[in-house]
């Protein structure tokens, strides 16, 4: 056996744990990368769901004979029947929740829907 020969027997193991790092590093990166695309993604599809409950649930309660806050219950709860992924993953606060219906509902009786 030469020299080379030798030195590259020698070294063989450590070239092959460098690639498998090499490897495992972009696998790594593939990893957060899809996690970041898909997640934004994953959570745009949330927020459109709830968004499309909240109209839906608006549409449903105009012309029920029912106060303001009667209504904004009614369609908080339809909204909790509909998406309770969407609303489980986005977690939005009350306050919040309840500050996109009055906007679903203040569009609609300005589209003249109530």
């Amino acid at each position: 056996m030469t020299m080379l020969e030798e030195l590259i027997e020698a070294l063989l193991p450590y070239i092959v744990g460098a690639i498998g790092s090499v490897v495992m590093l972009l696998w790594g990166q593939a990893a957060v990368y899809a996690k970041r695309k898909w997640g934004i993604q994953i959570e745009a599809i949330d927020r459109a769901a709830l968004h499309s409950a909240i109209a839906t649930g608006v549409d449903l309660v105009t012309d029920k004979g029912m106060t303001a806050d009667q209504r904004i219950e009614a369609v908080k709860d339809y909204v909790a029947k509909s998406v309770p992924g969407a609303l489980r993953k986005l977690a939005p606060s009350p306050d919040v929740l309840t500050s996109l219906i009055v906007a679903k509902m203040t569009a609609a009786v300005r589209r003249g829907v109530t």
